[in-house]
């Protein structure tokens, strides 16, 4: 089997060699993610590794026909940068890794809190500028909060019982109740939660029915200062809804791991040229907002684990034809 894999670092081809000593694939990397302009250079490989980089769309998937390849396989648990239906169509199979490591991304999510709660932006600015005074710096205690967890797959679940440590109350709304979680979190309503919360955390995927479920009408629905946190997908918030909730105060702070249509600048040094985005522009210079560039799996532990789980993918459909992990079986 051969395999290309695009959007490939530098630093993260030792742990690829590393997790192909159990398989033996003839492995090619490549640094830019995969595109119309360089899907050429997958002919002649049965497979491509994928980052959500990529849009795989319906034109994408029909050159992956036509020069040869197989199998996609994408480097995340979320898909919703595949187009499933164009993939089966032009008889593509492909597989994600569901299950990494919950605990780095809901790690980050706790982190991402707490800088809110106790005003970390402004303290490194007021620091970095030799303001050593407190003045805005007195911050809340997560204990004293009630959190809601809005969707409770893996991530969500363990964001739950991190959460449940500090001594948080947590709600918890998805679309299917976990019975384990039910000693950490109580079940409500969306409407529910929206209203009760002064914490929010979302961790579900992005499908038609979450598009900016965080809009103005749900954000009038919430509890007046409270905050946001998003480590899931960036199209879950509608950001000029949440940039005027924050002007107003509606809104106390909000955490952002992602961005919608983020892949405009993610990855990317864009320290010369700027964003080109007003909404983001302001966002970034208010103080109750952080932003981190999309990093909450990205740790040793998570890593390791999306690598050996891809490789492991591509072995079972060379081995079986057949992968547990795929997403495009009807």
């Amino acid at each position: 089997m051969r395999i290309q894999v695009f959007s490939s670092r530098e630093d993260e081809r030792a742990l690829y060699e590393r997790a192909n000593q159990a398989y033996g694939f003839d492995i090619t990397y490549v640094s830019a993610p995969l595109c119309m302009e360089n899907v050429g250079q997958a002919k002649g490989y049965d497979a491509v590794q994928i980052l959500t980089a990529t849009r795989l769309d319906e034109p994408l998937a029909a050159a992956l026909a036509e020069v040869g390849v197989r199998y996609v396989l994408t480097r995340s648990a979320g898909i919703d940068h595949l187009d499933v239906e164009a993939l089966r169509l032009h008889g593509l199979f492909a597989a994600n890794v569901p299950d990494y490591s919950p605990s780095a991304i809901a790690e980050h999510t706790v982190m991402l809190a707490l800088m809110l709660v106790r005003h970390m932006k402004r303290q490194f600015e007021k620091v970095g500028r030799l303001d050593f005074t407190m003045s805005g710096l007195r911050g809340k205690e997560l204990a004293s909060m009630t959190v809601g967890i809005y969707g409770t797959g893996r991530i969500g679940q363990e964001a739950a019982r991190l959460f449940r440590a500090f001594g948080v109350q947590v709600l918890a709304y998805s679309r299917h109740k976990r019975e384990n979680l039910c000693k950490v979190a109580h079940y409500v309503s969306k409407e529910e939660l929206f209203a009760q919360s002064d914490l929010i955390s979302f961790h579900c995927p992005l499908t038609p029915q979450t598009h900016h479920i965080v809009d103005k009408t749900a954000i009038d629905a919430m509890n007046p200062g409270v905050f946001l946190v998003n480590t899931a997908r960036g199209g879950l918030f509608d950001f000029a809804a949440v940039r005027d909730g924050l002007r107003s105060g509606k809104i106390a702070g909000a955490a952002l791991d992602v961005y919608e249509n983020e892949n405009r600048f993610m990855r990317k040094d864009k320290s010369t040229e700027g964003l080109n985005d007003p909404v983001l522009d302001e966002l970034l210079h208010m103080e109750q907002v952080v932003l981190t560039p999309h990093v909450g799996f990205y740790t040793d532990e998570a890593l390791r684990h999306l690598i050996e789980t891809t490789l492991y993918n591509l072995h079972s459909y060379a081995s079986a034809g057949a992968c547990v992990n795929e997403v495009t079986r009807p």
